[in-house]
């Protein structure tokens, strides 16, 4: 019974921390929008789910279209960010090179265009954006579901090892 009880407890350490880790290996961009430009043009992320936060500091409506290695979204995908205003998605992206450019109107014609890097997720974990990189601050994507049923798990594994610990030790 003690053999479960250790078994249940770190079974659900692992999963506890596969669940934790899964909240800290994406990595986030910020892009600001104008006309007719992003800054920065050049970006680069980590392999897998990326939340792009788009940040429209012109006065026309705008949004970023990533296109290459068999992808072709927008991060908006219900149409451009207006002027002044912000939006924050996720997008889950291969190792590779991307085109990036606005599909409202011409704005890809008169320059606004830039190119998207994914690094693989083992060169060297979370990849860096500078300038105008921010830290993960918690935002929630579509990815949180599944790490908080993923650490809810883990914490019932541990529950269940430490009551049968418990038990094993109160019918001695």
């Amino acid at each position: 019974m003690r053999r479960l009880a250790v078994l249940l407890v770190a079974a659900g350490l692992l999963v506890l921390g596969g669940g934790a880790a899964a909240v800290y290996a994406q990595s986030s961009v910020t892009v600001a929008m104008r006309e007719f430009a992003f800054d920065p043009a050049a970006l680069t992320v980590s392999a897998g789910r990326d939340t792009f936060n788009l940040r429209n500091i012109g006065q026309f409506p705008h949004n970023v279209h990533i296109e290459g290695n068999g992808v072709s979204v927008d991060v908006k995908p219900d149409g451009p960010v207006a002027g002044g205003d912000s939006f924050t998605g996720a997008v889950t992206l291969s190792a590779g090179t991307y085109d990036i450019w606005c599909p409202v109107g011409n704005h890809r014609d008169q320059g606004m265009v830039g190119t998207l890097t994914v690094a693989a997720a083992g060169a060297g974990g979370v990849a860096v954006q500078v300038p105008g990189a921010l830290p993960r601050t918690g935002s929630l994507d579509d990815g949180l579901p599944i790490t908080q049923a993923s650490v809810a798990a883990g914490l019932v594994l541990i529950g269940a090892g430490l009551f049968l610990r418990r038990r094993a030790t109160l019918r001695r």
